[in-house]
C-alpha cells in the first residue's frame, strides 16, 4: 500500500549570515489512490516541497517516509525508479522525438515495449498530442510539451507522482482533459498523487490541500 509521510518537515537557506526558511515544522500524510494539493503564494515554497519528497534536495530537518522507508538520508536517486516527476519546465531532449523521449523513462524500468507503446498512444491520444510524437520538442507549443512531460511521468505506473504546476501552460479545455487522465490514473494504478498547483479548480478536486 503506497503511503508518503511527511514529518515535521524544514528547509532553511544560508546564504552567509542570512537565513531564509521556506519550510518550518510541515506535517501532514498521503495514501494511496490519493491527490494532495500544495498551494500558495509564489515563493511560498511548493516547488522547494517537490525537490525534497524527490530527493534533489535534503531537508534541513524532519523525515520524509514512503512505504515505511525514510528516504530524505540516502545519496542514491535509485530508489527513486518508482516515482514520477512533472517539473515546470518540461526537461525534453531537444535531439529526440517526443515519442523517444517519453519511450526513455519506460526503458529505464524495463517495461515491455509493446506495452510501453501502448500507453503512449493512449495517453497522448487522450491528451490530444497522438500526432505530435514524431516531431520535436522544438515544433511543439509549450502546453504540448508539457503533456508529453507528464506522459513521460506516468507512463511507468508509478508509485509515487511529484508534478510541479502540470496545468499551468494549458488551456481551459486541456486542462480538464489532463484533470481527468490523472485522476483515473490515480485510482487505477493506486498511486500518491502530490500536485503543486496555482489552479484552485485542480486543487478543489483534491483529496487534501496544504496550503503553505
Amino acid at each position: 500500500m503506497s503511503k508518503l509521510v511527511i514529518s515535521n518537515l524544514s528547509k532553511i537557506y544560508n546564504d552567509g549570515s542570512y537565513q531564509t526558511t521556506v519550510l518550518n515544522g510541515l506535517t501532514f500524510t498521503a495514501s494511496k489512490s490519493s491527490l494532495t494539493a500544495i498551494t500558495g503564494k509564489s515563493g511560498s515554497g511548493k516547488t522547494t516541497l517537490l525537490n525534497l519528497i524527490s530527493g534533489i534536495d535534503k531537508p534541513t530537518g524532519g523525515e520524509i517516509i514512503f512505504n515505511d522507508k525514510v528516504i530524505n538520508n540516502s545519496d542514491s536517486l535509485t530508489q527513486f525508479a518508482d516515482f514520477g516527476f512533472v517539473f515546470q519546465f518540461h526537461y525534453l531532449i531537444s535531439t529526440l522525438t517526443i515519442e523517444e523521449n517519453i519511450l526513455i523513462a519506460a526503458e529505464i524500468k524495463n517495461l515491455p515495449t509493446k506495452q510501453a507503446r501502448l500507453r503512449l498512444h493512449d495517453f497522448a491520444a487522450q491528451l490530444g498530442i497522438n500526432d505530435k510524437l514524431k516531431q520535436y520538442p522544438f515544433q511543439l507549443s509549450g502546453g504540448e510539451r508539457q503533456r508529453a512531460a507528464v506522459i513521460r511521468a506516468i507512463i511507468n505506473e508509478p508509485s509515487l507522482v511529484l508534478m510541479d504546476e502540470p496545468t499551468g501552460n494549458l488551456d481551459q479545455d486541456n486542462s480538464i482533459k489532463l484533470q481527468e487522465l490523472l485522476m483515473d490514473l490515480m485510482h487505477q494504478q493506486e498511486s500518491v498523487f502530490i500536485v503543486a498547483t496555482h489552479d484552485m479548480a485542480f486543487a478543489g478536486r483534491a483529496d487534501q490541500v496544504i496550503a503553505l
